[in-house]
Parts: structure tokens; sequence; C-alpha cells
């Protein structure tokens, strides 16, 4: 004997009802990724908004600079050439005022030399050559007054690289006793000309 469970059936069918009813509606999914997609789209479009008006104020703002420098060409080759006139005339100063106070040198050197010359020392010829070098020939009753002039003209911003290149005894005794001859060598300095280039 066959026995049909009849009874089991529609338990099965409402299972399966219930399982379709509740998964989401096909429509509902479309329309959130439809929303999804239209947002992106704004924020997409908002984004490309604001870039390009950035990109349009800095255009119009590089046009304004441009055209501001197009304005001011003229002014500015004036401006140079000014420069350049005012750099030339005062280069030009600059050497008539150094020419004016390099004349008054041998006033100056021979004012030194004369204001550092020991009490008894007397001088016999000056010699310039090539007006760098100075050469001092002398005399004195001292044998320790060379140096000490050598010393004193070392400290002058006249002179430099001072050196006594020879003190000899004179054969020919004076009635006061011992006579000494000397030469001194030194280098000329020009300290008008060294401010000058300090104050270029």
């Amino acid at each position: 004997m066959i026995k049909i469970n009849l009874l089991e059936i529609p338990k099965e069918k409402e299972t399966k009802a219930i399982a379709v009813s509740a998964a989401p509606p096909v429509s509902s999914i479309l329309i959130f990724g439809i929303i999804i997609v239209v947002i992106g789209i704004v924020i997409a479009g908002v984004w490309w908004y604001q870039v390009k008006k950035d990109f349009e104020s800095a255009k119009f703002q590089l046009e304004t600079a441009r055209k501001e420098l197009r304005e001011l060409q003229p002014y500015i080759k004036e401006v140079v050439i000014y420069e350049k006139k005012k750099n030339l005339l005062a280069a030009k100063k600059d050497a008539i005022d150094l020419l004016r106070r390099s004349r008054s040198m041998p006033v100056h050197i021979m004012d030194e030399i004369a204001s550092n010359l020991p009490q008894f020392l007397w001088l016999d010829s000056v010699t310039i050559r090539g007006n760098s070098t100075i050469d001092i020939k002398g005399s004195c009753t001292n044998k320790l007054d060379p140096s000490t002039f050598v010393d004193k003209l070392e400290q002058s911003k006249f002179f430099e690289d001072v050196k006594l290149l020879q003190v000899n005894l004179n054969q020919a005794q004076s009635a006061g006793g011992e006579s000494y001859s000397f030469i001194i060598s030194a280098k000329i300095v020009n300290p008008f000309q060294q401010q000058s280039k300090g104050s270029s």
C-alpha cells in the first residue's frame, strides 16, 4: 500500500513564499543606485565648476599683470637709463675727487717726512721713483736715529714696507763729533685711493 503525504506540500510552498517576500524588490536597488550616481555627478560638477572658476581667475590675473607690465615698460626703460647715467656720473665724480686728492700727494708725503723727522737728523735728498717708491738719504749724529725715523714712517698711512738699507759712519768727522749717513727706502701708499675703493 502506497502512502502519499499531501500535507507537507503546502508547507514548502509557504516557506518559499516567505523567502521570496523577504527579498527586496528590484526597483528599490535600482533607485538607490541611481541616487548614488546622481550624487556623484553633482559632486563632480561642483568640483569641476570650482576648478574652472579658479583657472579663469588666475588667467584673468595673469592677463592683468601682463597688461600692466606692457604699460610700465617705457617707464622701466627710463629708470634703467637713469640708473646708468647716475652710476656714470658718480664714477666720474669719484675719479675727479681722487685726481684732486692725488695731486696733493707730494705735499702730504713731504709733510709726513718732516713731521716724523728726529731732532738731530737731517735730509740730503728725497727721491720718488715711479710714483710708488721713495728713497730718503740723510745724515745724523746718533746711530739710532735712522731706526727711530723708520719706526715713525711705518706708522704713517702714506708709507709701507719701510726699510733701513744702510747706516754708514762718515769718514770726515764734524767738529761736533761722529756723524752717520743713512738710506731709507719705502713704498708710497695713496690713502685717498683706498678710501675711494672702500666707499664704492
